[in-house]
Formats: structure tokens, sequence, C-alpha cells
């Protein structure tokens, strides 16, 4: 029996508003106030297989040191580039997530990072009755400078 794709917005808490795309065998959160972050993958109606920290900071606030760009380890799956740097590696996603919902998935996006002069962002495929799903990671260089970088 196949079951189609459902892609929907939700409010997953503590994380805020995400998209769900599940086939109905899986399921896969992904942040949009912040991140993108993959902040949970499982079977269905079963446990998060991927560590969510909920006591994390995932807005920054106007308090902060450095004009509210903190980095904040809220768990989950996202993009990192190599080679760990500071200013590319660990840079704040406090940002909203822009989506497109796709054929047999979702591409998100957040906006360019003005301290690395990276766009980055990934894409999920799911097929319908699979218990498995795809990441396409991407980023693309938008500064005159050649950066030496891979994705991690």
């Amino acid at each position: 029996m196949s079951i189609s794709l459902e892609i929907k917005e939700i409010k997953y808490e503590p994380f805020g508003n995400c998209v769900k795309i599940t086939n109905g065998i899986i399921a896969v959160v992904v942040t949009i106030d912040f991140g993108p972050r993959i902040i949970h993958f499982g079977f269905c109606d079963e446990d998060n297989l991927l560590y969510s920290n909920v006591h994390s900071l995932h807005v920054a606030s106007s308090e902060d040191t450095e004009g509210g760009k903190i980095f904040s380890c809220s768990g989950g799956h996202r993009l990192w580039l190599n080679l760990e740097r500071a200013d590319s590696t660990v840079t704040p996603d406090n940002t909203p997530v822009f989506y497109t919902i796709l054929p047999g998935g979702v591409r998100f996006n957040r906006p360019k990072d003005e301290t690395a002069s990276v766009e980055s962002g990934f894409e999920i495929m799911m097929g319908d009755d699979a218990a498995d799903f795809m990441i396409l990671h991407t980023a693309k260089n938008c500064s005159k400078e050649t950066k030496v970088c891979g994705l991690m």
C-alpha cells in the first residue's frame, strides 16, 4: 500500500516553526525559524534518533555581545563547512529559513551569511515506500575570494 508524501508546517516545541516531511513510515522535521537543521528523524510515532538540545537558545537577543550573532548548539543535523574556522564553521544560524516544496521533497536555504559570504542549504528527498531519505547539501561562495572548504 503506497502512502503519498505529506509535507506541512508544524510547531515543534521548543524549536518553534518547522516543516515535517513524512511518508507514513518515517518522519523528518526541519527548523525554519532558524537553521535549517534537521531536528528530528525517526520512524513515525517513535523516538527521535537525533540529539536535540532543548535548553539551547535558538533566537539571538539584542543583549548579545556581538549584536545578536551567537552560535547555539541546538543539536540535530546541519551543514558544517570544513576547514574548521570560527568565521565559517560555527556561524550563527539564527535567521528564518526559506523553503520550497519539490516533487518528492523540500529544499531549505538560509540567507547569505555576511561573515562567511556563503549561501548554504539542503534538500530532503523521500520516497513513498522507503524507510530512508536523501539529503543533498549545497554551499555557494558569494565572495570574490577563493575559499577552500568541504562539506561535513
